[in-house]
């Protein structure tokens, strides 16, 4: 009579089972969790008895096929659950999916146009309808040659917008969908600032969800403050980071904001933290200026090669460059 051992065994994103006899070959059942498919396989001959066994080999090959199916089902299900706690810790507090025609304002009531200033990324702002409007379900933010605008010296015309009268958060999540295109001094971004900032910036604080410059395709994720314009701490702790990504196509760019780090994510992979550092000197340097309410800010703009080593040729002044934004999405802890 056969004697059988059934083995079960979990690695990475795979589960299995090992079927093993005295008289026949070892039999291997692999569920590969991420196709979710069944991989029956055979492994290496143990004695001549398992060429006359054929017929009970397949019927042991649907048993324990049955049993995997069945650990998958359980596997799956801890992984949804796991998946699930994770996001019902938040609950949506804001949120725009720019479902509007064409052509379409952004809603005024929650997205305000932002000022033109001296700083590189407002230098250029323009309240044109040509430099902010909704295509396809999409907010659209462009800088373009500046044609139109009679008595305006702007070399370039911007498209920015933000919350700043109409909504600020204190910790939680922040997620949008972002794709821009490639060309030599492109520089748009998604990022946060204080609602009642204290001079000169940063030090009451940024947070730069993501931002992108000219050619290069990484995304970048930092932190800003008093701190951090200090080159002698500026890294303790580390406070930008960047990840591969292909800019034309549409990523998730996320930053998990609570008391202790901010965190960034893209397409729901971490890509660095910021921590809070508890010491006197820390406290006394402004390294964490986190602590009150931020609003959102989405602005296409065009940089300088001069300021960023990132941005090794200068911008195109006669092309349009453009960032779309799918959706924004703000999630709080729920108490």
């Amino acid at each position: 009579m056969d004697t059988f051992s059934y083995v079960f065994y979990f690695h990475a994103a795979k589960v299995g089972i090992i079927l093993d006899s005295a008289n026949i070959s070892p039999l291997k059942i692999q569920i590969d969790l991420k196709r979710r498919v069944f991989r029956p396989f055979m492994t290496t001959c143990r004695s001549e008895a398992a060429t006359q066994s054929k017929n009970r080999m397949m019927k042991k090959i649907w048993v324990v096929a049955a049993i995997s199916a069945v650990l998958l089902m359980v596997m799956c299900s801890f992984s949804q659950s796991r998946r699930g706690n994770a996001k019902s810790r938040y609950q949506l507090v804001f949120s725009d999916e720019f479902d509007l025609k064409d052509g379409a304002q952004p809603n005024p009531k929650v997205w305000q146009r932002s000022v033109r200033g001296t700083s590189r990324w407002n230098r250029w702002i323009s309240k044109s309808s040509d430099v902010v409007f909704i295509r396809d379900g999409k907010l659209v933010c462009r800088a373009i040659p500046n044609t139109s605008e009679r008595g305006d010296t702007a070399t370039m015309l911007t498209g920015a917008v933000d919350t700043r009268s109409s909504f600020a958060f204190q910790y939680g999540k922040i997620e949008l969908r972002m794709r821009t295109n490639m060309l030599p001094g492109n520089f748009p971004a998604a990022w946060l600032l204080p609602k009642q900032p204290a001079p000169p910036h940063p030090y009451s604080g940024e947070i730069d969800i993501v931002e992108f410059f000219g050619l290069n395709p990484d995304s970048y994720h930092t932190a800003h403050s008093f701190w951090t314009t200090d080159p002698k701490q500026a890294e303790t702790p580390r406070h930008s980071f960047h990840a591969k990504v292909d800019a034309t196509q549409w990523h998730v760019y996320g930053l998990e904001w609570n008391k202790r780090q901010l965190t960034w994510t893209v397409d729901g992979k971490v890509v660095g933290t910021y921590k809070r550092l508890n010491t006197k000197k820390a406290r006394k340097g402004q390294q964490w200026p986190f602590d009150h309410p931020f609003y959102i800010i989405l602005n296409q703009s065009v940089g300088d090669h001069t300021w960023i080593p990132t941005m090794s040729k200068a911008p195109r002044l006669d092309a349009t460059y453009e960032t779309e934004f799918d959706w924004v999405r703000v999630y709080a802890l729920k108490k």
